[in-house]
């Protein structure tokens, strides 16, 4: 959201809004360890009574609407990459830089602290009451999890019931890469994989019926289409590794009646492919079609 072009022009006009951010983008390869992979959240939950809170009004007066805008920054970055609101293996000056806080190094990770916005145990950061103020977003590894199990039913069935008899009923992407991805042996040849192919069929004898048209009611009708849910979609973008904002991705066609064009969408996971396309080839994360949402 703060990206966005209103939003930038907002602030461009308001210059006691403004914020620099020229320290973060010469630091991003700082933080680019931390975050890769699939966008796990593509929004948040915050109080109607944010704003007047007393935390919230004494960060302002601390930090001024930048130590404001930055401590935004740090939830939405949180329920992209960190979304249990836990900041493992990160600094002060790494947190910072996820918040873009420009200003005084320490000063933001300091205050936030201070006024319980940010709680520390054995030197981990953590956002304070985060999974209570926003369990959809903390929970979204857990959906992506189980997702990735249900889907081992259809793609691996033997590993899905040999687990699913020990009790599991979610598996990570790493799990997941590990049991499904058999390596050929070096020293096992092609030709040994290649089974001898079967004696063919005996052509069929000529019917006297005439042919059925396609578009015949006697045909069989294509299956209905089912819109997808977020997590079906972010499931399958994490497969990929395309990283698609399936949260975005699925209110954009949500909001078009999913259409393609002037033609109702057939195949979901074939769009998805064909946004990656436009993706790879303009050269960015971020679809054409995010810029005009908001």
């Amino acid at each position: 959201m703060l990206k966005h072009e209103k939003v930038v022009r907002l602030f461009a006009k308001s210059p006691s809004l403004s914020c620099s951010n020229q320290n973060f983008y010469s630091n991003a390869p700082v933080l680019a360890r931390f975050q890769g992979g699939v966008k796990l959240n593509s929004d948040i939950r915050i109080a109607v009574g944010f704003l007047d809170h007393p935390k919230t009004i004494k960060l302002r007066r601390r930090l001024g609407w930048e130590g404001f805008e930055s401590l935004l920054r740090l939830w939405f970055w949180a329920a992209q990459y960190r979304p249990d609101g836990v900041f493992n293996d990160m600094t002060d000056e790494d947190i910072e830089i996820a918040a873009q806080w420009s200003n005084d190094r320490s000063t933001f990770v300091t205050t936030l602290v201070e006024l319980r916005l940010l709680d520390v145990d054995n030197n981990v950061y953590s956002l304070h009451k985060w999974v209570d103020r926003n369990g959809y977003a903390a929970s979204a590894n857990d959906r992506s999890d189980k997702s990735r199990f249900a889907r081992m039913a259809k793609t691996n069935r033997a590993i899905y019931e040999e687990l699913k008899e020990k009790g599991v009923d979610s598996i990570s992407a790493e799990d997941y890469r590990r049991l499904t991805t058999v390596q050929r042996p070096l020293n096992e040849t092609l030709t040994e994989r290649i089974s001898p192919l079967p004696s063919p069929s005996p052509l069929p004898l000529p019917s006297n019926n005439p042919p059925i048209s396609p578009q015949g009611g006697k045909g069989e009708k294509s299956p209905r289409f089912k819109p997808p849910t977020v997590e079906e979609v972010c499931a399958y973008c994490e497969e990929r590794g395309n990283g698609i904002d399936a949260g975005s991705w699925v209110d954009w066609y949500a909001s078009k009646g999913w259409m393609v064009g002037k033609n109702k969408m057939k195949d979901w996971k074939a769009a998805v492919r064909t946004w990656e396309q436009r993706n790879d080839n303009a050269g960015s994360s971020q679809p054409a079609w995010q810029a005009g949402a908001i």
